[in-house]
Formats: structure tokens, C-alpha cells, sequence
């Protein structure tokens, strides 16, 4: 309706310059009528003028409009009480729009500023930040974490922790990362969680971080007390022989705390130190051997990562194992789906790995009847590559279920205790996760979640 007024007002315009123009021609046939002619000049003069003066004030309101809208400034206001009626319409309209556009950017303020007093009292740390690592939203948790007034960048925190900020931009989401950090003397110990968006086509990330030193000082005594468990038993068991041995080969050569003379000493006497001795030293190597073996579950290699084909690592193990699978008629199936299905670990160490699950599984499938033993490749609903190890023997009861990854639990005469404490430490340093699921009498599966 604006518009259909607008071009009828501008037409109406044109047609009495036209009009004008007509008649000055007219007049100019005649040229007594002098003052006649300049009358209808000054008319023509003054509608173009006019017709001027109304496109260039409809321009300048225009201009400012947009100007308004560009800069989003909300005081723009037009009169909206002068005579022509066009006007007042048009500017109406342009008034009722920028007031519209107004309430939305005020609308939005209150949302964001509702947001982020709800971020702000979270007291989870949390920052968002863009894939250059600019940091658009930061709540008052992260600050006072850090111990910061303001933070504009992920690379302000790598003072904390090295290559910080290549850890936040590298995080994978909602795959969880420990971290120690320093701040003002302090030590924390920091779970930190990504989660990737995209708003208006640009990719965001979010990052949690969460201080767990109580847990984890927690889950360290508790490693601690199984561990000293564990330490304690196997030591007791290789001292307490030597303390008992120590102190019968000191009675064979005193009496009544008197060393006995040499003639009263007998050849068997001298046959029970030898053998007593003897005992002493292989309990002694035996301890000996435990210490190393303790250092061999402390000091792991760096892994070096790669892709490698998941079936070409199941056929292998299958294969290694492959004169034992038979010599215990043990059904051994290896299903990997896709068949180029690859993942990015460590090679050698996955192989440690499933050779350490696979003994494991040929060991308790020895009292069964029927034998079988299942390795899968595949990706979960995540499409995370995932490998299982499944038998069908007795199970793990519930009651060592916590403690089968504990350094040096073992529940076999001739185990050492160490192999699934390395399979843990590989599969972590490999940045996977390791889960057992195991039910009594049905069977036991060992899950190797990768990323």
C-alpha cells in the first residue's frame, strides 16, 4: 500500500511538470504575455524543486534507516506528524521496524545475559572457543580456577600446563582427558571434556574442566592399599622362609646362644645349612625376580602411533596361538566387519595386548568341555573401532572382578600377576579404553574401546 502510494504521488508529480510544461510552450507563442511565461518558469522551477527536495529527504530517511539498523542504533526515530500522508506511513513503518529490531537485540541481551548467569553459577569451569583458539565465552568458575580477571585465548593458559591449548584444540569430544596442572603453587588434577557445535556455519568448542583431587586421592590410596596388598603377601611369602630358615640354621651351630664347638658338629648338620642356604637363595633371586618385574609394570615405553588393519592383528594372534588352539581343541573364530576396518594405536603394544587377553582365555577354557574362543572387529553406534575377546568359560566371580588389573593379583599357582596390569597401562597409553564383562558359567568378554 506504501509503494502503490509512493509511485501515485510521484506519477501525480510528473504529470503536472508535464502540465506546466505544456503550458509554458503555449505561452511562448505568444510572447506579450511575458508575465504569463515567467509565472509558469517559476511553477516548473518550483515542482522540480519539490519533486527533488521529496526523493532526497525519502533518500536521506532511507539512508538513515539503514544507517540505524547497519550500527544498531536504537534511538532512530522519524516524525511521524507531517502532512503529507505518504510520509507519515513510510515512516511509520521504518519507526515500527527499527523498534521491532530493538526489542530483538534487547531480547537477545537478556538470553545471553540469562545464560550466562546460568554458566556462571555452574560450578563446573567452562570455556567456549573457536577453532583459532578465541575464547567467546568464559564463565567466572574458569576464572577463578586459573586465577585470571579475563582470558581472550586458549594460548593465555599454556603458562599452567605445556601445549595446553594444542591439548583443548586436539581434544577429541566426549572422550574425557586427565591433566595435571600448577596453578599459584597449587596442584591440581583436572578431567577436562570437549564437546565440537557450529553456530551461524562457524565451529565452536566447548570444554568442561572439573577438579578431581579428591578422587583422585582417593582412587590412589585405594590403588595404594591393593597394591600394598598384594606387595605385602608376596614379600611375607618369600621373607618368612628365610626368617624361619635363618633361624633353624642358627640353632645347628649354637647351643644355649653358645657357638658349639667344631668336632660336635655333624655332616648332616653341615648337609641342612647347605640345603637351607640353598633355599634362602632361590627365595631370595625369587624376590629379586618380583622387583623386576614390579619395575617392568612402572617403566613403559611412548607408543608410536599408526593405522593399521584391524584383521591383519586378529589373523596374526590367531595364527601365533594356532598349534595350541588345535592341541586343545579350542573353536577359535575371528569376525572383523568392515574388513578394511583400521584403527591408530600402537601396533606392537596392541599386540602385547591381545596376546596377554588371549592366553588369558585359552587358560580358562581348559576345564571345558567345549572350547571356544571368538575375536571381533567392528565400530559401535559412535563408529568407534572396537576389538572383543570372548570365551565361554567359568567367568570371574564378583568378588576379584576389582582387583584382576591390580599389579600382581593372581589367582594361577604359576601367575606372576602382571599381565593384565600391563594390558590396562597399554590400552591407556594407547589412549583406548578397557572394559570386562563377565558372568559366572556363561563366559567372560574383554572390550578394547579405541577413538
Amino acid at each position: 500500500m506504501i509503494l502503490k502510494r509512493f509511485y501515485l504521488n510521484v506519477v501525480l508529480r510528473i504529470i503536472l511538470i508535464s502540465i506546466n510544461v505544456f503550458i509554458i510552450v503555449l505561452v511562448f507563442e505568444n510572447t506579450k504575455h511575458l508575465f504569463s511565461i515567467a509565472i509558469s518558469i517559476a511553477i516548473f522551477i518550483l515542482q522540480i524543486a519539490l519533486l527533488i527536495q521529496y526523493l532526497n529527504k525519502l533518500n536521506r530517511n532511507l539512508a538513515n534507516f539503514f544507517g540505524s539498523v547497519l550500527y544498531k542504533d536504537g534511538t532512530f526515530h522519524l516524525p511521524e506528524n507531517e502532512n503529507i500522508g505518504i510520509k507519515n506511513e513510510l515512516n511509520s513503518l521504518l519507526n515500527l521496524i527499527v523498534k521491532d529490531l530493538k526489542n530483538s537485540r534487547i531480547e537477545t541481551e537478556k538470553q545471553y545475559i540469562y545464560l550466562k548467569n546460568i554458566i556462571d553459577h555452574i560450578d563446573a569451569a567452562i570455556i567456549v572457543f573457536d577453532k583459532e583458539g578465541k575464547i567467546d565465552l568464559v564463565n567466572n568458575s574458569t576464572l577463578n580456577l586459573f586465577k585470571l580477571s579475563s582470558v581472550k585465548s586458549v594460548s593465555e593458559l599454556d603458562r599452567f600446563y605445556k601445549d595446553f591449548s594444542k591439548v583443548l584444540l586436539d581434544l577429541l569430544p566426549q572422550i574425557p582427558k586427565l591433566i595435571n596442572v600448577r596453578i599459584s603453587n597449587e596442584e591440581y588434577f583436572l578431567s577436562i571434556r570437549a564437546s565440537v557445535f557450529k553456530l551461524d556455519k562457524k565451529e565452536l568448542r566447548l570444554v568442561s574442566f572439573h577438579i578431581i583431587n579428591e578422587e583422585m586421592n582417593e582412587a590412589e590410596i585405594k590403588s595404594w592399599e591393593k597394591l600394598i596388598r598384594v606387595l605385602t603377601h608376596e614379600i611375607m611369602n618369600s621373607v618368612s622362609p628365610i626368617s624361619s630358615l635363618s633361624t633353624t640354621i642358627s640353632r645347628i651351630f649354637t647351643t644355649n646362644n653358645k657357638t658349639k664347638a667344631l668336632e660336635t658338629i655333624k655332616e648332616t648338620d653341615i648337609q641342612d645349612t647347605i640345603s637351607g642356604l640353598d633355599i634362602i637363595y632361590n627365595r631370595s633371586q625369587g624376590l629379586i625376580d618380583f622387583i623386576k618385574k614390579y619395575r617392568k609394570v612402572h617403566l613403559m615405553p611412548k607408543p608410536a602411533f599408526e593405522n593399521f588393519e584391524v584383521i591383519e592383528v586378529l589373523s596374526g594372534i590367531k595364527n601365533l596361538f594356532q598349534n595350541e588352539i588345535e592341541k586343545n581343541e579350542i573353536v577359535c573364530d575371528v569376525e572383523v566387519y568392515p574388513k578394511n576396518l583400521t584403527i591408530n594405536a600402537d601396533k606392537a603394544m596392541i599386540e602385547q595386548v591381545l596376546i596377554n587377553l588371549f592366553k588369558n582365555a585359552m587358560e580358562v577354557e581348559s576345564g571345558q568341555e567345549e572350547k571356544s574362543i571368538v575375536i571381533k572387529g567392528f565400530r559401535d553406534v559412535k563408529n568407534n573401532p572396537i576389538i572383543e575377546i570372548m570365551d565361554n568359560g567359568p567367568g570371574i566371580p564378583d568378588e576379584i572382578k576389582e582387583d584382576i588389573f591390580v599389579p600382581f593379583f593372581t589367582t594361577k599357582k604359576t601367575g606372576s600377576g602382571i599381565g593384565l596390569s600391563l594390558v590396562k597401562q597399554l590400552v591407556f597409553l594407547n589412549k583406548a579404553k578397557l572394559s570386562v564383562k563377565s558372568e559366572q558359567g556363561k563366559g567372560t568378554i574383554f572390550t578394547l574401546i579405541f577413538s
